[in-house]
């Protein structure tokens, strides 16, 4: 197994785990292409809605940004993780329309 294949592996472990200590973690993985969308994800399984801003972010990235990720999915799973976290708790009536 190379060594972005653990990575990946341990991110979602992480998302199972469902350990809100593990967001601030997550944040900073997320900024690297290769694991942002299995980072989302598993912020998203979390629910800390420390992840909120910064999936709030992601997704008002401008079109031409948000084409540049290796990942097509980058938004539907932003979208997911977002719905996930609202979902635990947040009165923010604008989160919640999402």
């Amino acid at each position: 197994m190379t060594l972005p294949d653990r990575v990946k592996a341990a991110i979602k472990t992480l998302g199972r785990l469902r350990d809100a200590s593990a967001a601030s973690y997550l944040l900073n993985l997320m900024q690297n292409s290769s694991w942002r969308r299995e980072s989302i994800s598993a912020l998203g399984k979390i629910g800390n809605p420390v992840a909120l801003d910064p999936l709030l972010e992601e997704l008002a990235k401008p079109a031409s940004e948000q084409s540049k990720n290796q990942d097509p999915d980058i938004t539907s799973t932003s979208l997911e993780a977002l719905v996930k976290i609202t979902q635990k708790g947040s009165q923010d009536p604008v989160i919640r329309s999402l």
